[in-house]
C-alpha cells in the first residue's frame, strides 16, 4: 500500500514530465479531488426518442477525503451532452439539398443537416451513501443542471435527477521525488481512487420543447488531489 501510495504522489510530476518540448525551467500543476461521469443517455420529448452521450466532471468532496466511512459527498462542475440530431429535421434537410443538386446549385457545409446537437453547462450533486464496506460503496444522490446549447446558446435547458452507483474505492497519500541528471521533481497525492458505475433518472425542461424524460447509465472514476513540479537544470541540452 505505501509503494502504491508513493507511485500515486509521482503520478503528477510524471506526466508533466511528459508534456514537450519542457521550454521553460520548471513546470508545475495540480488537480483537484474529482469525478468523471461518462454515460450514454435516452430522452425521449417531443414525440421522439434520441440517445446520446453524457460527461461530466468536477470537485468532489469524497475524492478528497481519506476517510472510508465519508458516508456523504457534494460537488459540482462542467457537463456535457451529445445527441442525436432531429431525425425529421435531418431528412428535410437532406430533401432540400437533392432539390439543389436537381437545380445544378451548390450546397454549402452549412447548410448540411448537423449529426448531432451538442449542450455544455454545469452541474451540482449531493450524495449519500446507503451501504458500504472495507473496499466498496453504494451511494443514493441527486443532481440539478443548467446547459445551453451550442453553438450559440440560444437555447437553454434546466435538469433535475435521481442518481443511484456503487463503486470500489481506495484511499491514498503519498509523497514522492525524482531525479535523473539535470531533470527532477516532486508531487503529492491525497485522497480517494475509485471506479464504479451509475444511473440516472429524471427530466430536463427547455421553454421551446417543453419537459423530455432522460435515462443515463455509465462509469465514474474517483481521482484524488494531485499536485506536483519537474524542473529542468540544463533546458538548452
Amino acid at each position: 500500500m505505501a509503494r502504491l501510495a508513493r507511485l500515486g504522489a509521482l503520478a503528477a510530476p510524471i506526466a508533466l514530465a511528459l508534456v514537450p518540448p519542457l521550454t521553460a525551467g520548471c513546470v508545475a500543476g495540480a488537480l483537484p479531488p474529482s469525478k468523471t461521469d461518462v454515460g450514454e443517455l435516452a430522452i425521449a420529448g417531443g414525440g421522439r426518442l434520441a440517445s446520446g452521450l453524457r460527461v461530466a466532471t468536477g470537485v468532489h468532496w469524497a475524492s478528497g477525503s481519506m476517510r472510508r466511512d465519508t458516508s456523504f459527498d457534494v460537488g459540482g462542475g462542467y457537463i456535457y451532452q451529445r445527441i442525436a440530431a432531429d431525425d425529421a429535421a435531418a431528412g428535410g434537410s437532406a430533401a432540400s439539398e437533392r432539390d439543389g443538386e436537381r437545380a445544378g446549385g451548390l450546397i454549402s457545409e452549412d447548410m448540411r443537416p448537423a449529426e448531432y446537437v451538442e449542450w455544455h453547462g454545469g452541474y451540482l450533486e449531493v450524495a449519500h451513501t446507503i451501504d458500504r464496506g472495507g473496499a466498496h460503496r453504494s451511494w443514493l444522490g441527486a443532481r440539478g443542471e443548467l446547459m445551453l446549447q451550442a453553438p450559440d446558446a440560444r437555447r437553454a435547458t434546466v435538469g433535475a435527477y435521481a442518481r443511484a452507483a456503487w463503486e470500489l474505492f481506495s484511499p491514498h497519500e503519498g509523497v514522492g521525488a525524482f531525479a535523473d541528471g539535470c531533470v527532477g521533481g516532486a508531487g503529492v497525492a491525497h485522497g480517494t481512487l475509485g471506479l464504479g458505475v451509475y444511473v440516472e433518472s429524471g427530466a430536463q425542461w427547455s421553454e421551446d420543447q417543453g419537459t423530455a424524460l432522460v435515462a443515463t447509465a455509465g462509469l465514474s472514476i474517483r481521482l484524488p488531489f494531485v499536485a506536483g513540479f519537474v524542473f529542468d537544470l540544463c533546458p538548452g541540452c
